[in-house]
């Protein structure tokens, strides 16, 4: 029996869901089944998971959807203390085991977890809120737009990592060996990166770098000193760094010799 006729059959459906979730290189995988199932060569372990009806709308701020888990699964640890830097994807598979074939019916990711009492909510997003978003960002100014190590910018940021040691781990701050052979604030705009041993990489923003020390927002839960992080240097996205910093002069995005006139209402340019 296929999907759909399982689907469409009044007593033959056994319904089960798949919820796929991924960051990075981790992935959990669970099943509202009684039992693991495998798919794609993939095991679905069981738990308590729900959800309610996955409504289709036109309002995409109201198409979020709760999932309830037990309090201490794995993906939901993911936002224990702080949400992670990368995105955690979420795709709930709908099937019938009697046929083995499953089917897609939602895809996006999760936002954030709220722990309630022995369960916990994960708040999901659909992918199509990405229409959200702003479609040309790009704006006509002096400074480079573009974001750094992105596909405009073209810089490689491996050919700018730096991998040392954590000598010193304060509030807010981390020592690295290394850092002080190089000017101060020359990091500061870029990020540090620590993978954990379970390999997950998880990122910081660079607010300041002076000396050997750098300050970054947030700490990272699993960091001990003597670990080893990957830092990467900043851009304050004018001509100087681009040149002297990258040597990346030919991608550079603004116009610093723009007119201070507009050309065409007459009005300064600010």
């Amino acid at each position: 029996m296929t999907y759909n006729a399982a689907e469409s059959s009044v007593y033959s459906g056994e319904p089960v869901e798949l919820y796929k979730a991924v960051r990075g290189t981790a992935r959990f995988l669970y099943t509202s089944a009684s039992y693991a199932i495998t798919y794609n060569g993939e095991t679905y372990q069981p738990v308590s998971i729900e959800r309610p009806e996955i409504e289709q709308n036109r309002e995409i701020n109201r198409s979020n959807i709760p999932v309830t888990v037990p309090r201490d699964l794995d993906v939901a640890d993911q936002f224990r203390l702080y949400p992670p830097a990368d995105v955690v994807s979420m795709t709930v598979f709908r099937g019938h085991p009697s046929d083995g074939e499953f089917v897609a019916i939602w895809a996006g990711r999760i936002l954030s977890v709220a722990w309630l009492g022995i369960r916990a909510e994960m708040t999901c997003e659909p992918i199509f809120s990405s229409l959200r978003r702003t479609g040309l960002r790009r704006k006509y100014g002096a400074m480079c737009p573009h974001v750094l190590y992105g596909v405009a910018c073209g810089v490689n940021q491996l050919s700018h990592q730096l991998t040392g040691p954590v000598t010193v781990i304060g509030s807010g701050t981390l020592d690295i060996t290394g850092l002080s052979g190089f000017a101060d604030d020359y990091f500061t705009g870029g990020f540090v990166r620590f993978y954990t041993q379970t390999g997950l990489g998880d990122t910081r923003f660079i607010t300041a770098h002076t000396g050997g020390q750098i300050t970054i927002p947030v700490g990272f839960l699993e960091l001990s000193v003597g670990d080893s992080v990957d830092v990467f240097p900043g851009c304050n996205r004018t001509m100087n760094d681009c040149e002297s910093k990258f040597n990346n002069l030919d991608n550079y995005g603004g116009n610093p010799y723009r007119p201070d006139v507009n050309p065409f209402g007459g009005g300064r340019i600010a």
